[in-house]
């Protein structure tokens, strides 16, 4: 799961960007606000510029491509100009750092700031609040429901991420959505422990490769994309056939492209397939450095305001979850410091924390709600809070695995794991595929259920028939 270090060369600095950016729109307004409409005035942005490769992929200018012989040069691999169609993900042909303007963007409506995702320009742009009063959730009407759209808003810089190499396929505009703040409180749909929970990973396909090398197993799905309606349906499916309770999905910061295009999708699926499965966050930052206090309260009171009162969110006595990644070859000033700046930066105490655990974590003055273990190369691990297995670990850049699968063993570990009824009882993972721990079906270990081998031992509590 860790290898995104390995590419932090490739930083999206959007949310700087935008804040840089200024707009312009020509015409008077006409639309109806009273009935909230959105008109069909097109309109230009103009002075887009600071471009790069990534950008490309995340605002869908890959048509650039097409026009320009100097970005197909900048950036072999979104442009699909690599000798042999190898996607930029090897030694020979890779995207580079360089940034360039484009200028002029025209032909824009209500519709591609949704589809398009430039929502956030309503923020900044009183014409565009007209023109676009209910994409822009501008509507005077109380009796119109409030806009469904989620608005970014400027953050510090994003954490480095994995260059994506294709295109996703974005949802329809009918897909539903949500905006946080407009969903009403509900009656506590707290969660009750012992809990089954699965380390989730929605970074594809920016990650079928590690090291430069394609990974070693085959999903059932193929080599899917993360943000496909499709995956994130047969996804859920998958959980609750294994009777996960919880997913905890790898969350990177604000408004990073995992988030901005990925986690409300995952969390409205859910309720559209009316699953039982729930998702909390895993809080990766911690993995490469520090964070501050103040980081730590701003990224909390963000993912609070932003998804805390959606059903699909995990709770335990009404709080939601938040896993933590911390990792101890950043703390400096010793091992408790990590508890204790969590136990600062959650001074709302709105969060229910689960740290990772660390050598005499029990020691610490300032202890989290619960502690976990994330170390896939260990096939199980027993700790005060939690019981985690592992089915294997093989990274696709390694010759020989960390970790050999052993079925007979994963069912053992399952059956070990219900009898301890530790609070949280934890696979790892669903499907990090780039370090061979996923669970989720393959190729390699399909069975007739259709599940896979190991998703049917979860089902079945590793009681085999």
């Amino acid at each position: 799961m860790k290898y995104l270090l390995s590419q932090s060369s490739i930083v999206v600095h959007v949310a700087l960007f935008l804040m840089a950016m200024s707009y312009s729109i020509g015409g008077k307004y006409k639309g109806n606000i009273s009935t909230c409409k959105d008109t069909n005035r097109t309109f230009k942005i103009k002075k887009e510029g600071g471009k790069t490769c990534i950008d490309l992929y995340l605002w869908k200018y890959t048509w650039v491509c097409k026009k320009n012989k100097r970005i197909q040069k900048l950036c072999p691999a979104t442009c699909n100009k690599c000798p042999g169609d190898t996607g930029g993900t090897n030694n020979i042909c890779r995207d580079t750092l360089t940034t360039f303007r484009i200028k002029g963007i025209l032909g824009k409506s209500c519709k591609d700031l949704n589809l398009l995702r430039y929502n956030w320009v309503c923020m900044y742009n009183g014409k565009i609040q007209k023109l676009c009063p209910k994409t822009c959730n501008k509507c005077n009407n109380k009796s119109e429901p409030p806009s469904t759209e989620v608005v970014p808003t400027p953050a510090p810089a994003p954490a480095p991420e994995p260059r994506p190499t294709i295109s996703p396929s974005f949802p329809p505009t009918e897909e539903p959505s949500y905006v946080p703040s407009s969903f009403p409180e509900k009656a506590d749909n707290s969660l009750s422990f012992p809990l089954r929970g699965a380390f989730y990973y929605p970074w594809y396909p920016e990650t079928w490769r590690v090291g430069g090398e394609k990974v070693f197993y085959r999903p059932k799905l193929g080599y899917y994309e993360s943000i496909s309606i499709e995956t994130i349906d047969q996804h859920i499916s998958f959980m609750e056939y294994a009777k996960i309770d919880v997913a905890i999905a790898s969350w990177w910061g604000p408004r990073t492209v995992y988030e901005l295009e990925r986690m409300p999708m995952l969390l409205n699926r859910t309720l559209v397939q009316n699953a039982n499965v729930k998702w909390a966050y895993y809080y990766e930052k911690e993995m490469k450095s520090n964070p501050s206090v103040y980081e730590i309260e701003s990224d909390l009171e963000y993912l609070f305001n932003t998804y805390a009162n959606h059903e699909a969110i995990a709770k335990i006595e009404g709080k939601p979850v938040m896993f933590v990644y911390n990792d101890g070859r950043h703390m400096s000033n010793g091992f408790c410091a990590v508890t204790q700046r969590w136990s600062q930066g959650n001074t709302k105490g709105n969060w229910h924390i689960v740290l990772k655990v660390f050598r005499k974590y029990w020691e610490c003055s300032h202890q989290p709600d619960s502690w976990h273990q994330y170390s896939p190369v260990i096939s199980a691990a027993v700790h005060s809070d939690s019981y985690v297995i592992s089915p294997g670990f093989w990274r696709a850049d390694l010759e020989n695995p960390h970790l050999a699968r052993d079925v007979v063993e994963f069912y053992q570990n399952i059956r070990n794991m219900v009898a301890s009824n530790k609070s949280w009882q934890l696979i790892t993972t669903f499907n990090e595929w780039g370090e061979g721990t996923a669970v989720e079906p393959a190729r390699q270990w399909s069975s007739n259920s259709g599940y896979g081998i190991y998703l049917d031992a979860l089902h079945r509590h590793g009681i085999k028939k």
